[in-house]
Formats: structure tokens, sequence, C-alpha cells
């Protein structure tokens, strides 16, 4: 009978924090990111904390040909015969955005000039194939002017504007370009984010002409157009997302081994080898920061993550890696970090886990798909999906990125 040796283990678990001086170099603050057209939601700004200015672009998609409608006998019945008789658009408000009290005077413009949602900005019209076309007047254009209203943030967070029917049926010919709506605030220093628009036609159908319908409308291209951009960090800091977005760009270093003390080096021989198998668990931690510019400030939860920059050289365009880790959907999954947090007073430490990441630089090797990349890139989680932006403290001042390892050393203790 073959005896099968027995090795018994007794696993050391210790943490270590290094400061950024000792595993990262070469920060780098880059924007340009993405457009505001892909974030789906709006900004209304008027001459607010630095003088931004933000107005909303919007066209709506195929009016309706048809509506089903009961006859007089109660059968159901389409009807292609109809006439749109007027509109309305539906601007909702994120009232924990609204930095101001007081009525918010809403004005909505009919745009004069063709556009491009895409790649619309404030000083462009449009732009593709590296032409670039000018708007007559920066910020939308020639418009010609069809309602104004007033808005109060202490009722409903939903602004209605009433469209008449020869507006709405400009605004229906899909053959003309420059069909769109503008929608702007005209109060000095207010600021609105607006996270959902819905349009709606108001149909009277000809088998019952006593009846008006209400079908809703597509909302196909919808952007915003903004100015001062965001400028770059005054001083040394982080900073993710925004709309086009920020990425912060560091290099990693880190060491071959890691100095210990007492109870480590009973167990073991120090300085402790850094090696991957070593490593349970890798994770930047954070400081928030007030952001720099209360228009630049976010309203809602930012989720932010790391990714390895797959070919630096070709940076600020080089692609990433994908997420590190993903949910039960399969979605990529992030730190969330609320936007109070973001606020004077508020800082708190976040932490970004990046456990694939150190592994395959210190195996030098793939882990688990990620390919080995010293250079990475903090962003939002899916960008650009807010305007706001997150700032974390930079290196050199207290609160400074810190990377904190867990790792995990097994050594054998007995031989039968």
């Amino acid at each position: 009978m073959v005896t099968t040796p027995i090795t018994i283990v007794d696993p050391l678990t210790f943490e270590v924090r290094l400061p950024w001086s000792e595993f990262a170099s070469n920060l780098r603050i880059v924007g340009g990111y993405g457009k505001p057209a892909q974030t789906g939601t709006a900004l209304l700004a008027h001459e607010f904390d630095n003088g931004l200015q933000a107005r909303m672009l919007l066209r709506p998609g195929a009016y309706p040909t048809s509506v089903e409608v009961t006859d007089s006998l109660g059968n159901r019945e389409e009807d292609h015969n109809i006439s749109i008789i007027s509109g309305s658009l539906w601007v909702t408000v994120d009232t924990t955005g609204v930095h101001h009290l007081g009525a918010t005077d809403v004005r909505l413009d009919r745009l004069l000039e063709p556009w491009d949602a895409r790649t619309a900005t404030w000083a462009l019209a449009s732009e593709s194939g590296g032409v670039q076309v000018p708007w007559s007047e920066p910020g939308g254009g020639a418009v010609e002017r069809l309602r104004r209203l007033s808005w109060l943030p202490q009722g409903r967070d939903e602004i209605l504007i009433g469209i008449d029917s020869v507006d709405v049926a400009l605004l229906g010919d899909e053959t003309v370009s420059e069909r769109g709506l503008m929608v702007s605030i005209d109060n000095p220093g207010k600021l609105l984010h607006v996270p959902r628009v819905r349009m709606e036609v108001h149909v009277v159908p000809s088998i019952n002409e006593d009846s008006t319908l209400v079908v809703p409308v597509d909302v196909t291209d919808l952007t915003y157009v903004y100015t001062p951009l965001a400028p770059p960090p005054s001083d040394i800091h982080l900073r993710a997302g925004g709309a086009p977005a920020w990425r912060s760009l560091f290099t990693f270093a880190l060491p071959p081994s890691l100095p210990a003390t007492g109870q480590v080096c009973v167990r073991t021989t120090c300085p402790v080898a850094l090696t991957s198998a070593r490593v349970n668990h890798a994770s930047i931690l954070l400081t928030t920061r007030p952001t720099d510019q209360a228009a630049f400030a976010p309203v809602d939860t930012m989720g932010v993550e790391v990714r390895g920059v797959l070919a630096p050289e070709l940076l600020p365009k080089s692609p990433v890696t994908g997420p590190l880790f993903v949910d039960s959907l399969g979605l990529p999954s992030g730190t969330a970090v609320p936007a109070e947090a973001f606020r004077p007073g508020a800082s708190r430490v976040v932490e970004v886990p990046i456990t694939p990441i150190v592994r395959s630089l210190l195996a030098g090797a793939s882990f688990r798909g990620f390919r080995p990349t010293p250079t990475v890139a903090l962003m939002q989680l899916r960008e650009p999906t807010s305007f706001g932006f997150a700032s974390f403290v930079g290196p050199g001042q207290a609160g400074e990125p810190v990377l904190r390892l867990v790792l995990t050393i097994s050594d054998p203790i007995g031989l039968p």
C-alpha cells in the first residue's frame, strides 16, 4: 500500500497599502471622449456659475399615419385618414439638480438651419469627414420663436410646452434637414438638468371626428450644445466623466517586493516578494473632492472604473480593455459614487477594484483575458452618460490615491 504524503499549509494573509509614488507615475488628464448626444439627456443653462450657456436640440421621428379607433358599432378599425391638429413637448426636470428658487422662463424655438445631432456643438451645426459647418450664430443659429412659459421648481417635475398645428406640421416634414426644436432658458444664473424628453401629437380620426387622440412620437435626435467647455484641472487631481468625457491616465510601476515587519517576517521571508499568485485582491483607494465649478458637479451617482490602455503610443485615441468586472447580467459593474460625495465638506474614500490588472502585470502574461499593460485609465462607467464629472484628490496631497493589496502566502509547515 502506497501512502500519499500530505502537506499541511498554513496560509498567511495580510494587507499592504502603497502611496502613489511607490506604484504609479505619469499622471495625465485627457478629455474629449464621446459626444453629448450619447448621454440621452440634456442640459439647460443661462449664464450659470462660470457663464455656462446650454441649450437642448431635438428632432422628432416619423408621425403616425394611422390610428386604431372604435366606430359607431363598437368595432375596432384602423383609420388611415387622420388629421394632426397640434402637439406637445414634455420636458422632465431633475429637481434634485436645481440650484435656484423662483420661476424659470423656458423658451421653445424652431431651428432654421440644417444640423446634425451627433456632431453639433455650440459653434458647429455639423461636422463630417473633416468638414465643419458653423451655425450662423453660435448656439443654434437663426431660430423662429414659438413659445415662452414660466416653470416653478416647487411644482411638478415636467414642463409642458404646446405646439400649434402649423409648427407641428413643419416639424413633421422629414425632407427638411433643418427641422428641429431648441429649448432654452432666459434667466441668468439658472441651470436645469433634463433626464427625459417626450413628444406627442394630437390626432383627429375621420371615423369619429368628435374625438381627439394623443399619440406618442419618438424623439429620434436629442443633444445639447454648451459653452464654455470644462477647462483642464487647475491643480493636480484625477477626473473622470463628463460629456465629452475626461479620463485620468497613469502608469503602473509595481515594486518586485514589499517591506514588512513583525509577524509577517516571522512567518515568511522579508522583504515579501510580490507575485501574481500571492495577490488576492487589489484596488485603488480614491478620495473624492468638490468639483471645481458648480456647473460640472454630478447630480446623480457616478460609476467609475479602471481599464487598461492597450496602445499607449496612440493616446489620446488608444483603445482600452473591456470592463474588469461585470454584474449578474453581464453588464459592467464599476464602483458607484453618490453625487453628494463631490460636494464641499463631504469627501469620502472610495475603492475601485483592479485585481485583474495587477495580476496580469505581475505575471507578465494575460490574466483572464486582460493583457498586461502598465498604462491604465480611470474613467466613467459607460461614458459619456452625464454632463457632470467625478473629481478625486491627486498625488502628493492629503488623501492621495493609494494602492491596496491583500496578499496570501502559503508556506508548508509539516510533512508526514
